[in-house]
């Protein structure tokens, strides 16, 4: 089901999201789903529906992203953002060490304290 799903979308973003994904709603939305190139956030790539509201969660993202990318300079450990209109989900480039993960977690926490319901 998720293949016929993501239409047109192949190589490094499918695999992105046929792994690990737990919440099927997700699949309602991967068929809208693109690259938000208007959305500038140094340090991250960011995906969205059209029917959600990429800036106004970049907004809010965009000073804990700055905490991240000063301690992860690195292109690798770039957050991926991916935004439909069930909200935010992030993801990681790669696989991450513990104590990356632990700061990634943090931030990830962090972020959706911040976010409007």
């Amino acid at each position: 089901m998720a293949e016929r799903l993501l239409g047109g979308l192949e190589g490094v973003i499918a695999r992105l999201f046929l792994q690990d994904v737990e919440d099927d709603g997700i699949f309602d939305h991967l068929a809208d789903l693109r690259h938000a190139g208007a959305v500038a956030l140094q340090g991250a790539t960011v995906f969205a529906t059209a029917s959600a509201d990429p800036m106004a969660i970049a907004q809010v993202f965009a000073p804990h992203l700055q905490g991240w990318t000063s301690k992860h300079p690195h292109d690798k450990a770039f957050p991926i953002l991916i935004i439909t209109p069930r909200g935010l989900i992030l993801r990681m480039r790669l696989d991450a060490a513990p104590q990356q993960l632990e700061g990634f977690i943090d931030m990830a926490l962090a972020v959706a304290e911040d976010l409007p319901n």
